[in-house]
């Protein structure tokens, strides 16, 4: 995929008219001034960070392409797409391609959730995984499963999971 340098202001120009997208009606729909547009395209002022999200959805951008100024060009139709990564999926591993999948993605919480619901594996949070653990681990005590070699052993084990229960 062909990337392009920009500044933040060039990519919001470039884009809104693109979107034949008057400096006005954006304005008028980030609830700001005309001039404060003018200053984002010519680089005098940038948007606040909690103004991207909007931007991005009015200009159709991901945020990682407003932020850094740079567009990415040419996207992949889904069957070019779907052929490519089936070729290099069989010369790589799992792991590496998981990884990979993570560094390029805007929002691996959002990814983890659709695919979850594609699936039948349900999505834990990783706080989630924690709270299973300990609650686990209090109900094998519980039950004389696990034994400790010590009190201080036991006070600290029984301390950390009940903890990890409550936050």
């Amino acid at each position: 995929m062909e990337k392009i340098n920009m500044s933040i202001g060039e990519v919001l120009k470039e884009r809104r008219i693109e979107l034949s997208i008057k400096q006005d009606d954006l304005a008028d729909r980030m609830n700001v001034t005309v001039q404060t547009v003018s200053k984002w395209e010519r680089g005098i002022t940038e948007p606040k960070a909690s103004q991207v999200a909007e931007l991005s959805s009015i200009l159709k951008l991901n945020e990682k392409e407003i932020c850094r100024g740079k567009r990415s060009l040419n996207e992949v139709e889904p069957f070019d797409f779907l052929k490519m990564v089936s070729a290099c999926i069989r010369e790589i591993s799992e792991t590496e391609l998981i990884l990979t999948i993570y560094d390029h993605l805007e929002s691996p919480e959002e990814f983890m959730f659709a695919l979850s619901e594609k699936t039948s594996v349900p999505f834990f949070t990783h706080k989630e995984k924690q709270k299973a653990q300990a609650r686990t681990m209090l109900e094998l005590y519980k039950n004389g499963a696990i034994q400790f070699n010590n009190e201080e052993e036991k006070d600290r084990c029984l301390s950390v999971w009940e903890q990890t229960l409550i936050d």
